[in-house]
């Protein structure tokens, strides 16, 4: 319970103390607010007009509450600002000049009439913060309502009520026991009651006890006026009755409840003196601007609420506690928490701190062994005090969850310290941590300041190269040969790994393998890797003039959807070490599907098509290990793929010890290793250390390993995020073979940025704490030989063995890497029986017609069908832990899953994706008539089937009740992609949303879009639907979309 409370008034260096009749020990000054000089602890400023001697009078409501037993003249709150102070009591807020010459009520009188509610409630706790630019308070009473003040006017402006929809117990009345903003500015609820369990006997009790006589001179109720005036005069008015939410809507905001009041227009004087304090004061703290924007709600559930109140709904609900939210200090991203809970009458506080982080989602648990009683936030820093009830605290670094404890300097023992605040110094070097007694009896220790440079660490702050790219907000340009390659969900990462690999020399052969097999790893990052190189080529090779009125000139947004959903990351859970695994684990995935599929050859030598990764990346080392009774094992460790920073010093090698198991032994004894490097690879992959207590400041651009000279060609590091999303950037060398105006670039999250001259100089520099290097790829100055994929034989054609007949296909090569055999071997996958007794709607493309293809002109008509999927449908697609996976070394650091509700986790984010393919041949005999008509199977149902746009239905896609041609959506790219390959124009209205559900990129001179062509300089385009009813006098999509219908309007259309 807020007994006591202590604020710092960084106008006058004084400290505020205020102690209450609730006190255990009483002195003259017990009950009066007092304002004390830091310097030499002597009290400036007295006011008494607090202070509640006399004995409780039963009937004396006007000083004391006889039901819950709170003094009603107590105060609660305190905010001090450069003239004045505002002070919360629970029958109101009130102004006071520091000398205490006057004392204004803030509120009006309607307004504590709608608080109280008409006598029946009072305030327990307040944040009273409020600037000339933000007036907005916030009240908490013991009803369990929350309530925003304009203190420019005095009036309420906004409600708020959280709902019990996480509360275990049913009929448990949750309460409101703390509040605090993200600027350090908390307080703790006065009343007894908030710390006590009700349920709603308890309360109907209570209720029950309103008496419909007069209240503070409100009119008599009246028991025969309508049920809409008796509403309306709940609420102060007709207009503030709050809008009726259907039930649907009710459990998608089933958190809390907002509502906006509408104010009246009569203005208090302490509103008007107040306004023009703050107006014309000296020094507007610009920090505190949008203090309230945000604010945290412990409940006495252990439940804390995190409200943005400009979108007036609840952001974060976190499980803090399994006993009341004692304490809440939070300042930017990082919340802390204590518990507590009431025994009798005393408020018992628990020794345990929670550390949230809001932004990624986590919570740390920090053992103090004291109990805590009160903990403030030092502003800009990652440090936090607790105090102690003997009036020692502890002071904890929520970064390293390091904690040091300082006794009480003034040995009085016998005196309760309540509260505790901190003064940052000017220099903001320094801060001082200020605590008083029971007595007013003022203690204060300056201590160093852990900076976290706020101006750098905020994601707003950032300069703009590192800050999330938004196309659809903010301006973002990419002048340079090469294309971006952005995440198709949130959270994803691989798409930055897949754009390093394309800058690194001679292993972008990987894009010349391909296989059948559904989730080959391989394939898809060989497909995003060809995505890269042909839109490379339409940016260095532009656009012809007479090619203008067929394509787009719009540079697409690249996405490698089934690459995404082939990572066995929980995209929530990323951090630096999951990063270094994931690349790891991508590049031994390779490594093995490219052995496995290749397999070996009569001899049993590797082919060098298997080697690709190994020869990149590979190195061996032999490991000596002798356990402590001496038992020696060596053995020889070949196609590891990383080393740590520390290692890559050791040059030839390194010792470890450990306890692992000895099968001389026969059980787990120390063991000392000695590890040494055999050789030295091509690519070098250095892992940055996050355990050692180190940390890297300068990466170094050039480095010698096994007598080999090395030059840094990527550097994989991370930044703040706005979001729980992790932010995963990478400096990338790029290559002399591809002649770019810049030596180095920047991927911001998939997006190719380029460098200024500033940022080109701090390329190497990660001294700044916002910026944290993950991963370094260094390239030897003298490359072995590295076994490039070569997909092409000696040849045209090939006599090849299809399903049991010999046909003849063309030979796959580095032009065209897909097999022919694509079409050939092709089979519908549905289960349903129906699927196969139906008549085909396509004739599949001849053998002839593939040999064809070279040597002619080929057009084919292409039209896709999209379903919408949600995030929640490719979470479940997904594994959500690597097998290695590396727990963290901190002992004391404890990890829990309390974010129960997240806003932005209930925004769904729809995702288009392949559901229908059709092609129609353009040229030859069969002109108009389709080859492809292909559904494409999902595992899990789309969210939206999108049934008007695109004539998909509910078991369209499902393999057991499909009654199409069903395939997968790698055999439809390969399709497509082999139609491309070998120089088919492709035909269309509309491609570039077409494509990027295929997860392709044509060469701009193979594409022809019809909505280019009939679109005039500067106007909108014009709809398929539109342009065949006026030009081919044919009526299509006159129902559902049918994408046959669609290609061939197309083709008719160009023809």
């Amino acid at each position: 319970m807020q007994d006591g409370i202590v604020k710092y008034d960084r106008w006058e260096e004084l400290l505020w103390v205020y102690n209450g009749i609730g006190s255990q020990i009483r002195t003259p000054l017990t009950g009066a607010l007092v304002g004390i000089n830091l310097e030499d602890h002597t009290i400036k400023y007295n006011h008494w007009g607090f202070q509640t001697q006399s004995t409780y009078e039963p009937n004396d409501r006007i000083n004391y509450n006889e039901y819950c037993g709170c003094y009603m003249s107590a105060i609660n709150a305190i905010h001090p600002y450069e003239t004045g102070l505002i002070v919360a009591t629970p029958n109101g807020v009130d102004i006071l000049n520091k000398d205490g010459g006057r004392r204004m009520s803030l509120i009006s009188e309607t307004a504590k009439m709608q608080i109280d509610n008409y006598g029946n409630n009072h305030i327990v706790s307040a944040l009273l913060s409020c600037t000339a630019n933000n007036p907005n308070i916030w009240l908490a009473t013991n009803a369990n309502d929350l309530y925003s003040v304009d203190t420019f006017v005095g009036q309420v402006n906004g409600t708020f009520k959280p709902m019990n929809k996480h509360v275990p117990t049913a009929g448990f009345k949750d309460k409101v026991t703390v509040l605090s903003d993200i600027y350090g500015n908390a307080s703790r609820s006065s009343c007894v009651l908030s710390y006590c369990q009700q349920y709603s006997s308890d309360e109907d009790a209570f209720n029950n006890t309103y008496s419909t006589d007069t209240c503070h001179g409100s009119e008599s109720f009246n028991t025969t006026t309508s049920s809409m005036e008796s509403i309306a005069k709940k609420f102060g008015s007709v207009e503030a009755i709050p809008e009726f939410v259907p039930s649907a809507a009710r459990n998608s905001q089933s958190m809390g409840t907002f509502i906006k009041q509408k104010m009246t227009d009569d203005i208090t004087p302490g509103a008007l003196s107040l306004r023009y304090a703050l107006q014309t004061q000296s020094d507007n703290h610009p920090g505190n601007e949008n203090s309230t924007d945000t604010i945290c709600v412990g409940m006495l559930s252990g439940l804390l609420h995190v409200l943005d109140t400009r979108m007036q709904k609840i952001a974060h609900t976190i499980e803090a506690h399994n006993s009341a939210v004692g304490n809440v200090a939070a300042c930017g991203n990082y919340i802390v928490t204590t518990g507590c809970y009431l025994y009798g009458n005393v408020l018992m506080h628990e020794p345990m701190m929670e550390v949230h982080d809001i932004r990624m989602k986590r919570t740390t648990s920090l053992w103090i062994g004291v109990p805590i009683r009160s903990t403030a936030f030092v502003t800009d820093s990652y440090n936090v005090v607790a105090l102690h009830d003997n009036g020692g605290f502890t002071e904890c670094n929520i970064a390293t969850m390091e904690h040091t404890k300082y006794p009480n300097m003034s040995n009085r023992d016998s005196w309760i310290h309540h509260d505790i605040d901190v003064a940052v110094s000017r220099d903001r070097e320094l801060y001082r941590v200020c605590t008083a007694n029971e007595a007013y009896a003022v203690n204060s220790i300056e201590l160093k300041r852990d900076a976290i440079a706020n101006k750098e660490m905020d994601p707003k702050n950032l300069k703009t190269i590192f800050q999330k790219v938004q196309p659809g907000k903010k301006t973002y340009t990419n002048n340079t040969q090469f294309a971006s390659l952005i995440g198709t969900y949130n959270g994803d990462v691989v798409q930055v790994f897949v754009q390093v690999f394309f800058f690194l020399e001679k292993l972008t052969s990987v894009r010349y393998h391909s296989c059948e097999v559904e989730h080959c790893l391989t394939c898809q990052v060989g497909f995003a890797m060809h995505m890269l190189h042909v839109e490379h080529g339409n940016r260095k090779g532009g656009i012809k003039e007479a090619e203008n009125k067929f394509i787009t000139t719009k540079q697409p947004e690249l996405r490698a959807t089934q690459l995404q959903e082939l990572m066995p990351v929980d995209r929530s859970e990323t951090n630096a070490l999951s990063i270094q695994r994931l690349l790891l684990w991508i590049i031994e995935k390779m490594s093995s599907e490219l052995d496995n599929y290749h397999g070996r050859s009569e001899n049993a030598q590797t082919d060098d098509t298997t080697q690709l990764i190994k020869s990149a990346f590979g190195f061996s080392k032999t490991v000596d290990a002798i356990c402590q009774n001496d038992h020696r094992t060596t053995k020889v460790l070949e196609n590891q793929f990383c080393l740590s920073y520390t290692h890559l010093s050791e040059q030839k090698g390194y010792e470890e010890e450990m306890i692992s198991y000895c099968t001389d032994c026969a059980k787990p004894v120390m063991t000392k290793y000695n590890i040494k490097f055999q050789d030295a690879p091509n690519f070098m992959i250095v892992n940055c250390d996050f355990d050692d207590g180190g940390r890297i400041t300068r990466a170094d651009e050039h480095v010698t390993f096994m007598t080999e000279t090395y030059t840094l060609v990527t550097i994989v590091f991370s930044v703040p995020s706005e979001d729980t999303n992790y932010r995963l950037l990478a400096y990338v060398r790029v290559p002399q073979r591809m002649k770019s105006k810049q030596e180095w670039l920047l991927i911001n999250d998939g997006y190719i940025c380029e460098l200024d001259n500033e940022d080109y100089r701090q390329i190497l520099d990660f001294s700044s704490p916002w910026k944290q290097p993950i991963t370094l790829i260094y390239q030897k100055d003298n490359m072995g030989v590295i076994h490039e994929i070569t997909p092409s034989a000696a040849g045209d054609v090939s006599v090849v063995n299809v399903n049991g007949r010999i046909v003849p296909l063309p030979v796959p090569n580095e032009k065209e890497p897909i097999p022919a055999s694509i079409f050939i071997s092709e089979s519908n996958i549905a289960h349903n029986p129906l699927a196969h007794g139906k008549n085909r709607t396509f004739v599949p493309l001849s053998v002839n017609e593939l040999l064809a293809l070279h040597h002619k002109q080929f057009i084919v008509a292409l039209d896709v069908e999209g379903v919408k999927i949600g995030s929640e449908t490719a979470v479940n697609t997904r594994y959500h832990q690597l097998p290695d996976a590396i727990s963290s070394p901190r002992s004391i650091e404890m990890q829990k899953k309390t974010f129960i509700y997240s806003a932005k986790d209930t925004e769904e984010q729809n995702v288009a994706t392949l559901a229908r393919v059709s092609a129609v041949r353009g040229t030859g005999e069969g002109f108009g008539i389709p080859f492809l008509d292909h559904y494409i199977h999902r595992r899990e149902p789309p969210k939206d089937y999108l049934t008007r746009f695109s004539g998909i239905h509910q078991g369209d896609l499902d393999l057991k009740s499909s009654v199409h041609w069903l395939t997968t959506r790698k055999a439809i790219y390969m399709k497509i992609r082999y139609l491309i390959d070998a120089g088919c124009t492709i035909l269309g209205h509309g491609l570039e949303q077409d494509f990027k559900m295929l997860n392709i990129v044509v060469p701009q001179s193979q594409v022809i879009d019809t909505v280019e062509l009939f679109r005039l300089p500067g106007r909108r385009y014009i709809s398929l639907q539109f342009l065949a009813a006026h030009i081919l006098n044919r009526r299509i999509q006159r129902g559902e979309h049918d994408s046959v219908e669609d290609a061939k309007a197309a083709l008719y259309l160009y023809r």
